[in-house]
């Protein structure tokens, strides 16, 4: 045996020891949950639990709304309480909400496992199927239901290396609930759990880590409840929420759960399968068309063998309908290139996905470092081609203006000035007559332009000397521009 490996055999041998005692220094995932379980009350206290009544403040960031990539996010701020009653898979709230338009909304909503109902303002109407659907894992999701599961199912659960948090060490499990996979952090002086975190797959962030982090913890009649929960995405905030009164076990009042046999009626039934993602060409002009389908459009310009697609929203499986669509369509044309009109995620989440097939980004040059951030981010829980090591394609900034293609397949980009967001796009189609841009105006039927955004486009064509003969958005209906003119004065 060579010195070499006699030291490699030491070294693995030392190392081992030392994993070893690590381990048996680490605490076990059942004492940490029964700690926690303790120090909240008991577990008795925990499963005798059948309701929550909060009165709560709550201020919700919109991220990925945010006026450029790097900038804060604008708060909306509300005040309600809301009745969780976990023995009857139910919940009743009411909340009354300030909005970033200065709007207040006034909301009650009654939400059962089989339907949901919210009165806005004094206007009933039934909510989407999905809203009862996610009731019960939003109720097993509490940290006090997470710790009442966890006593009576997590001592085999893995227990997680020792992580800083607030500037001190803390232990971890992580915990199998449903199709959720959890990790909780305890304080170790105190026992309470300390933050949760789930990994989840988004088109922006790649994994995106929701963090809930719990403090001032007091009594709410027999069981310890956090009073302040805030919540972050990848270190970014989304809520902060104060409870000024919590208490727990109150008799309740059935008629609070109460939906009008008329409502009833009209809930609608959660689909056998979730619903196909279809996209429709709808033509412009020649060879100019708009990829519609849902709430977010696209436009689609054909320029020479190859398409170019302006705008990439909401999601890997939105960008993967609208290229099946062209595909199916446009047998043997790429597409060479994509624009994306701003940030926002809802309008940015289709990028990646685009990236991942080698196709070129085109954006504002205020947003070609997001754009590679995209491209960069980890992406585990739906690894594509760029966490697999494939080269993230050149994104191409825009500063002045951009010409691309040439002949009836000519666009231009111009950076357009709103309120909206700062680092947008102005999509100018000649053979169209058509400017394309999200969000300045969303068209409706039946319902009037709004002045800000008219005389914003209005304001675009003009700064860049173009005639546009109709505005095509990334939502709503098409509009000839005379309306438009109009709406702005």
């Amino acid at each position: 045996m060579t010195h070499r490996s006699r030291l490699q055999i030491a070294i693995t041998f030392i190392l081992g020891i030392a994993a070893t005692e690590l381990s048996a220094q680490r605490p076990k995932a059942a004492d940490l949950i029964a700690r926690a379980a303790h120090a909240m009350g008991g577990a008795a206290a925990l499963d005798s639990l059948r309701n929550k009544t909060v009165e709560f403040n709550t201020v919700v960031y919109a991220v990925g709304q945010e006026e450029t990539h790097l900038s804060p996010a604008r708060a909306t701020f509300s005040f309600g309480r809301t009745l969780t009653d976990y023995a009857g898979v139910r919940q009743m709230g009411t909340t009354e909400s300030r909005a970033v338009t200065g709007a207040t909304a006034r909301l009650r909503r009654v939400t059962l496992s089989t339907m949901s109902m919210v009165e806005t303002n004094g206007a009933l109407q039934m909510d989407g199927p999905n809203v009862s659907l996610g009731l019960g894992r939003a109720q097993s999701l509490q940290i006090e239901q997470i710790v009442r599961a966890a006593v009576h199912h997590g001592s085999g659960w893995p227990v997680l290396a020792p992580r800083t948090l607030r500037g001190e060490l803390a232990d971890g499990v992580q915990m199998l609930l449903g199709p959720d996979t959890v990790s909780v952090w305890f304080d170790r002086t105190s026992a309470l759990p300390l933050a949760s975190e789930i990994v989840t797959e988004d088109g922006v962030f790649g994994d995106r880590r929701t963090t809930t982090w719990y403090t001032r913890w007091q009594d709410a009649g027999g069981v310890k409840l956090p009073r302040q929960i805030d919540v972050d995405y990848n270190g970014r905030p989304q809520t902060h929420t104060v409870l000024t009164s919590a208490a727990v076990n109150q008799p309740i009042e059935q008629a609070q759960f109460a939906i009008p046999d008329s409502m009833v009626a009209r809930a609608p039934r959660p689909p056998a399968a979730p619903p196909a993602l279809t996209v429709t060409l709808v033509s412009l002009s020649p060879g100019i068309w708009r990829a519609e389908g849902g709430t977010h459009h696209s436009l689609v310009v054909e320029q020479g063998t190859g398409l170019l697609l302006v705008e990439g929203p909401q999601s890997a499986a939105r960008t993967a309908a609208v290229l099946d669509t062209l595909r199916s369509r446009f047998s043997g044309r790429p597409v060479t290139g994509v624009v994306m009109t701003h940030h926002h995620h809802d309008h940015s989440g289709g990028i990646r996905a685009y990236q991942a097939r080698g196709i070129r980004v085109i954006a504002h040059h205020r947003n070609v470092d997001f754009v590679k951030g995209i491209a960069a981010a980890r992406k585990t829980k739906a690894p594509d081609a760029l966490s697999r090591g494939r080269p993230a394609p050149p994104a191409v900034g825009v500063r002045d203006s951009l010409v691309l293609g040439s002949g009836a397949g000519r666009v231009v980009l111009y950076p357009m000035a709103s309120a909206h967001v700062e680092g947008l796009l102005g999509v100018w189609v000649p053979s169209a007559g058509a400017v394309f841009t999200s969000d300045v105006v969303n068209p409706a039927a039946n319902q009037p332009l709004p002045r800000l955004g008219s005389s914003e486009l209005v304001a675009f064509a003009r700064a860049v000397g173009i005639a546009p003969a109709k505005y095509v958005g990334g939502h709503g209906t098409l509009v000839d521009w005379p309306a438009l003119e109009a709406a702005a004065r």
